[in-house]
């Protein structure tokens, strides 16, 4: 994988772990950060990264 792949993957895990760690509390950004190791490809950890985004978003207005 390309080294922008792997820069964008890292700037939406550390996006999503700021959000979702904000919204959410502390005791969920150890999980996040179990599931981001369990994939080694960019692309899945990009997407994992946005997946979590939208569940703090979601939570943020309930």
């Amino acid at each position: 994988m390309s080294v922008i792949a792997e820069e964008i993957a890292e700037s939406a895990i550390a996006v999503a772990i700021g959000i979702f760690g904000i919204i959410s509390g502390q005791a969920f950004v150890g999980e996040l950060l179990i599931k981001f190791e369990q994939f080694s490809s960019p692309i899945m950890k990009t997407s994992t990264a946005i997946n979590y985004i939208h569940k703090a978003n979601v939570r943020s207005q309930n």
